[in-house]
């Protein structure tokens, strides 16, 4: 089911399928790039607007998770709607059942602010390196404060320790505040006319040698995003 949040400049379209953001608009002008399929190597995908990465960002090592994990594979329930707030609820599934996790999207005459809580209802310690996978409009002089990629390709993925960072995209320069995510991901598969700036608990903490956050039974784990446009 499709949601439209809205205040004053800003509009976001979300999607209880994958608690997705399908659009982020602010003053008429493309924030996120709009979501849409495509096809690469045989296999539909999506690409554009943000989704969460739940429970873990990026490949699994440990278990038998997905890239990116489960999130955005369901359809989440809405437990509370306002004018300029949305929050989604979802039961845990492939393995974290007794999670239960919530996100929440939030608008501000000019931010968005995503929150991800996860609650360990289960009677056992969970794995968790959670984050969110916006797509932005890039434009054609895309440019992140005080980083200059040179050679770097960034279908690699380029991994930042940071709170915070700040970038010109296509219509708005960005700032986005992390709190409790400690790393960004800046991608792009250069389909479109996109790059990826992630916030992300600890980059790849699912891989072997990699450091997630272990959720004990009956804690809870919280972490937010604030998206700025100026």
């Amino acid at each position: 089911m499709k949601i439209e949040l809205t205040n004053k400049k800003t509009k976001l379209i979300a999607d209880t399928n994958g608690a997705y953001i399908d659009e982020f608009i602010y003053d008429g002008k493309d924030v996120f790039f709009p979501k849409f399929e495509t096809e690469i190597g045989g296999k539909k995908k999506i690409r554009g607007g943000s989704h969460p990465c739940l429970p873990s960002f990026g490949p699994s090592e440990i278990n038998d998770l997905k890239d990116h994990g489960y999130g955005r594979d369901y359809d989440w329930e809405i437990i509370d709607q306002s004018p300029s707030k949305v929050v989604f609820h979802l039961k845990g599934k492939c393995g974290y059942e007794g999670m239960d996790s919530f996100i929440s999207y939030e608008l501000g005459e000019n931010y968005l602010i995503g929150e991800i809580k996860m609650v360990n209802n289960s009677e056992k310690e969970l794995p968790l390196a959670p984050g969110f996978h916006p797509y932005f409009r890039a434009g054609d002089d895309f440019l992140v404060d005080g980083l200059d990629f040179g050679d770097f390709d960034l279908k690699d993925t380029f991994f930042l320790d940071a709170s915070a960072v700040s970038f010109k995209a296509d219509n708005f320069r960005v700032k986005i505040i992390n709190d409790n995510f400690h790393k960004f991901a800046i991608w792009t598969d250069f389909l479109d006319d996109y790059r990826c700036v992630e916030p992300c608990y600890n980059g790849k903490s699912f891989v072997k040698g990699g450091e997630p956050y272990i959720l004990k039974a009956g804690g809870t784990f919280s972490a937010k995003m604030k998206i700025e446009i100026a």
